[in-house]
């Protein structure tokens, strides 16, 4: 990661920082860099107002940037304490798809819920929902199945949990961090009305957005072999 990178991240952390926090964090992060050229990259930053000074040696990122944090309906409720109970040592995570339209400039009709559930589980899962569900419910669906049953319509989606991918918890539920979903947008049949600069336009926003942890989605990308084509989106919208 850049130095640049590295301080806009740091910033994005914090609501307000000096240049001895900064440099105390590059000391403990990057030993070997030289403070002179820390100095040198934050005066850049706030010659172009990326960073705005506060007051007299505080400074913070210009543009408060947020935790992405999907909203937790009922509904996700609901859902999240039946798996609970019928699977308690299952590890699965929800979300809506409507949770990404505010990154996006043509914005689809998503009315999915996806339910990742680790490798094992998923058949069970799926079998348990299909039963139990008012919705329609499908086991990873490709593009077919996609276009002819899915599109513009409500309906559950039970895909494999990759393992290690990073989650968070929000109200006991398990929910994708932001990371997972610019790695899942990738080449993921369910998001491939996402193309060309219609991916770029949403990468642009949520890292205009959002505090975005590079190590960690450059880490879940190398686990789903996209790594390259991630960092590429992230060096032309950073």
């Amino acid at each position: 990661m850049t130095i640049n990178a590295e301080i806009l991240q740091y910033a994005a952390n914090k609501k307000q920082f000096t240049r001895r926090n900064l440099f105390a964090n590059f000391r403990e992060q990057m030993p070997a860099l030289l403070p002179l050229s820390v100095s040198q990259q934050l005066n850049r930053l706030l010659q172009k107002k990326t960073i705005i000074r506060v007051k007299r040696g505080v400074y913070q990122l210009q543009g408060a940037k947020t935790l992405f944090v999907p909203k937790i309906t009922t509904e996700l409720r609901e859902l999240n304490a039946k798996l609970k109970e019928h699977f308690p040592f299952a590890c699965f995570a929800l979300w809506h798809n409507n949770e990404i339209t505010p990154f996006m400039h043509h914005i689809p009709n998503l009315r999915q819920i996806f339910v990742e559930v680790e490798r094992d589980a998923v058949s069970a899962v799926f079998d348990f929902l299909n039963d139990n569900s008012e919705k329609r419910v499908f086991l990873s669906p490709d593009s077919d199945d996609y276009s002819r049953y899915i599109v513009g319509k409500e309906a559950i989606i039970v895909r494999t949990l990759v393992s290690e991918a990073p989650v968070q918890t929000v109200e006991n539920i398990t929910i994708p961090t932001i990371e997972k979903i610019l790695v899942d947008v990738i080449g993921d049949v369910d998001f491939e009305f996402m193309q060309g600069a219609e991916l770029y336009r949403f990468y642009q926003n949520v890292l205009e957005r959002c505090v975005i942890n590079q190590k960690k989605i450059l880490r879940y990308a190398s686990r789903r072999n996209r790594k390259q084509e991630v960092e590429q989106l992230l060096n032309e919208t950073l």
